[in-house]
């Protein structure tokens, strides 16, 4: 018998019971919270970043919009004659009759039949630069549509309402100007009327009511890189035009 009851002993299952300790615990909950940490902190610096790039790109995407706007309108300038207020001409003077252009080494204004604000009108612009406190430089295009005007006089007060920044944090920008140094000079250098040699030459300055011509290049001197404007050569044609009229 009590073989038996051992033996029943001996064949019966035996039950333990099975659990987490309160270190597994601990330790699983530590591991997790570092996955949710990183992964808090993974979200929030792709977040960051995004955000980050996102304004960069706005930020290039705009800069480069303005520069494609300016570039169009500088690429339409063209010489306009416009009259003068007895400004003294290299010719000895008054020169009642010149062209709209003023150019000094630190930007100059011109006339473009193709505005940046609209294409279809045209417009007097601005491009200079614009020194900031660090001593670096900016580039700047500022218009004044003529929808709506007429651009008869050199001193004419125009509204520049519109303005863009083309280029920032420049270390050196300058501007040239490639042309005839007067109308008389350019006449005697015609084979049919004079003998003598003269060439276009670059200048720091040009008034188109001085000289009495358009310059036929723009240098704009960006640091190392150099963007030239050309300008059709109608200096000629239009003073003749215009003197042909007033006869």
């Amino acid at each position: 018998m009590n073989t038996i009851i051992d033996g029943s002993r001996a064949l019966a299952p035996k039950n333990k019971a099975h659990g987490f300790t309160l270190v597994e615990v601990l330790l699983t909950m530590a591991i997790l919270s570092m996955l949710m940490l990183t992964a808090t902190y993974a979200y929030n610096y792709i977040t960051q970043n995004w955000k980050r790039n996102q304004q960069l790109y706005e930020s290039e995407l705009a800069q480069y919009k303005s520069a494609t706007l300016v570039y169009r309108a500088v690429a339409h300038t063209q010489p306009k004659i416009v009259k003068g207020e007895g400004t003294a001409s290299l010719q000895g003077a008054s020169s009642r009759t010149g062209f709209y252009f003023l150019g000094r080494d630190n930007g100059f204004t011109a006339y473009t039949h193709s505005a940046a604000q609209d294409p279809a009108y045209p417009a007097v612009y601005r491009l200079f630069r614009e020194q900031s406190e660090n001593g670096q430089f900016s580039l700047i295009y500022e218009e004044a549509m003529l929808n709506d005007v007429l651009l008869l006089r050199a001193q004419q007060n125009l509204p520049f309402s519109f303005r863009l920044t083309v280029a920032t944090e420049l270390n050196s920008l300058n501007f040239e100007y490639y042309g005839w140094a007067s109308a008389t000079i350019r006449m005697n250098a015609n084979p049919e009327v004079g003998t003598q040699l003269f060439t276009p030459e670059w200048f720091k300055q040009y008034d188109g009511m001085e000289r009495v011509q358009h310059p036929l290049v723009v240098q704009v001197r960006i640091e190392d890189f150099l963007w030239p404007i050309p300008v059709l050569d109608l200096s000629s044609e239009l003073l003749n035009r215009r003197f042909v009229g007033e006869e």
